[in-house]
């Protein structure tokens, strides 16, 4: 593997890079190891944490090798949402939820369109009567329900909660271009997705 590490950050790919790439590897390996971090922005610590690591560990390395399993490691995905310590990018876009198909409709949320006026009023802070609208929409639907509204993402609002975005964002484009570059003749990829979860 380490015969041909390459660690890119700028001008590699279709579009300038802000997130770093590494791929350890010996040409275009049929097997595809993929570890991301930072898409949502904080978890980008825990990430460097994890992928550090993996750099540094030789057993793991040389079982991937052995396997003739390539590893290819993307570092903040979301680095706006990183340096800024958001779970957003620059466009208040959730990119976890950015990964649809745009040439399609896009996915509605009608029971976060219900909630959305009391979650965000126009007014800040929240008026007793917002505070008193959210406890009763809790009480007739449940927490579930509530939580569901809320974290299934929205395509609707673009300064509301876990908005989606309304096309691909830079994000979305720099991992599609890692992909095209690395990943391409891969026939078996397993990727991991590192998150640290919401609390």
């Amino acid at each position: 593997l380490p015969d041909e590490t390459m660690s890119k950050r700028s001008g590699a790919l279709e579009e300038p890079l802000s997130t770093d790439v590494a791929y350890l590897g010996v040409g275009a390996p049929e097997r595809l190891l993929i570890v991301s971090s930072g898409t949502h922005g904080p978890e980008g610590f825990s990430g460097s944490a994890v992928q550090s690591a993996t750099l540094n560990d030789g057993d793991l390395l040389g079982r991937a090798r052995a396997g003739q399993v390539g590893l290819l490691l993307i570092h903040a995905v979301n680095p706006y949402g990183f340096s800024h310590i958001r779970r957003v990018n620059e466009d208040n876009i959730d990119v976890n939820r950015n990964f649809v198909d745009f040439d399609k409709p896009l996915p509605v949320n009608a029971a976060y369109e219900d909630i959305e006026s009391f979650l965000l009023p126009c007014n800040w802070p929240p008026t007793a009567a917002d505070d008193a609208a959210l406890t009763d929409y809790i009480a007739s639907h449940g927490l579930r329900a509530y939580q569901a509204a809320v974290g299934a993402g929205q395509y609707a609002t673009p300064d509301g909660l876990f908005f989606g975005g309304q096309s691909p964002s830079w994000s979305n484009r720099t991992i599609r271009a890692i992909l095209k570059k690395y990943a391409t003749p891969a026939k078996r990829i397993a990727w991991v997705d590192l998150h640290t979860g919401l609390g």
